[in-house]
């Protein structure tokens, strides 16, 4: 049985990222954002009902392609980097280092990566 403060309503939905969420909000949740890692305090946040995934108000909302100025191809969002090389996880917009565990976009044509407040 579902608790009651994850009541089923508009604010219950599934969320594909790399794997299959089924997300329910939750005003009192503090954990951690899956996506940036940032704790939500008074927003609440959507938590799945099957595992530890959480996604904070902004980051439920990232769009899964994006464009910027600074590369000419579509940005596709991305929720894990397998490169292990520490040189490749910079932000090629604001030049600052990228955690490697978080959500980022990324240009398969020209390998940018951006984190997705840069955008």
């Amino acid at each position: 049985m579902v608790p009651a403060k994850f009541l089923q309503t508009s604010h219950s939905f599934t969320y594909q990222a790399k794997e299959l969420h089924y997300l329910f909000y939750d005003a009192e949740n503090v954990s951690n954002c899956s996506a940036c890692g940032r704790r939500r305090d008074r927003k609440g946040s959507y938590i799945c009902k099957d595992c530890n995934f959480v996604l904070n108000s902004g980051c439920v909302t990232l769009p899964k392609t994006a464009r910027h100025n600074f590369d000419e191809h579509p940005l596709k969002l991305v929720y894990e980097d397998n490169n292990d090389y520490p040189l490749h996880h910079w932000c090629d917009i604001c030049e600052k280092e990228r955690d490697s565990k978080f959500w980022f976009y990324h240009c398969e044509v020209c390998d940018n990566a951006m984190h997705p407040k840069c955008i």
